[in-house]
């Protein structure tokens, strides 16, 4: 049986970089990129930082924004290009370190990721978020306890980062220590009561501890706050197995399996489901 623990959140700091960017009055061309950026217009946005560039090719801003909107159209390499250029152009540019590092992550080069996160660090090292990201490439290479540092060290300068506590919590899971990760995914609930994952997440710390009633409400919770969240239904199918509810489990796999046709481990978790039930075909046809 399979089950999901959500976790190792990396999100590309494109804010902060505009921010600074408005500061030093670029052209009207890369105010226009912003805006097509912020309404998900990324073709549109790289048009307009082009022209940008052309006006100023010196622009690290305008590169870093450009390669950030390429990366959300999924041309990785491209993005990674414009991040070269602007460190080029600013060797000091932390965050273009730190967004290069989150497209090394995104293609599983993690040792490179590791290496733009702590270049981005000794630039700034107060970025609560540049210490979660690296501490998610540590995670992906099963250096949990440099992950965990790093989570630790980001909770440090940022209290309130409920990213740092969900993933600290994934990692305590998967050392065993399923109490300290009940308790990371309830403070970071408590800092954002609408943290899905980190109700699903805490379920899964629940069950590990015999806790299943309690694993079913957190994700009950999780769906409520996004009935789109594949992982919920996933899971709560899972403790609906281990208590003998297959029918529910199956309701479950059913409603995962809508939501993401491409999981293959619901099929599986479905499959076993059925077998239980002596639905042997439908079984062998997951």
């Amino acid at each position: 049986m399979f089950f999901y623990i959500r976790g190792m959140k990396t999100t590309l700091l494109f804010l902060s970089v505009f921010l600074a960017a408005n500061l030093f009055g670029q052209s009207t061309y890369f105010d226009s990129g912003i805006e097509h950026h912020k309404q998900g217009e990324y073709q549109e946005a790289i048009d307009d930082y082009n022209s940008a560039i052309k006006n100023d090719p010196n622009d690290a801003d305008a590169y870093v924004n450009r390669g950030v909107a390429y990366h959300n159209l999924g041309k990785h390499q491209e993005a990674i290009d414009d991040f070269n250029t602007a460190i080029k152009i600013n060797p000091n540019y932390a965050k273009a370190y730190y967004n290069r590092g989150m497209v090394c992550k995104k293609l599983g080069r993690y040792q490179e990721a590791i290496a733009d996160y702590t270049t981005a660090i000794k630039i700034n090292p107060d970025d609560a978020d540049a210490y979660v990201n690296r501490g998610a490439a540590y995670d992906d290479l099963g250096r949990y306890q440099e992950a965990i540092a790093d989570y630790t060290t980001a909770i440090k300068i940022n209290p309130d980062e409920a990213n740092a506590y969900v993933n600290r919590g994934v990692v305590c899971i998967k050392l065993g220590k399923y109490q300290d990760a009940i308790d990371d995914n309830t403070t970071a609930i408590k800092i954002n009561p609408d943290f899905a994952d980190a109700y699903v997440n805490r379920g899964a710390a629940y069950d590990d501890l015999g806790r299943h009633q309690e694993a079913i409400d957190d994700c009950n919770t999780a769906i409520k706050i996004n009935p789109d969240n594949a992982d919920a239904y996933n899971n709560r199918g899972f403790y609906y197995y281990k208590l003998g509810k297959y029918q529910e489990a199956i309701n479950d796999y059913n409603t995962a399996i809508k939501i993401n046709p491409d999981d293959a481990d619901a099929y599986v978790n479905r499959g076993a489901a059925y077998d239980d039930l002596g639905r042997y075909q439908e079984a062998i046809a997951d």
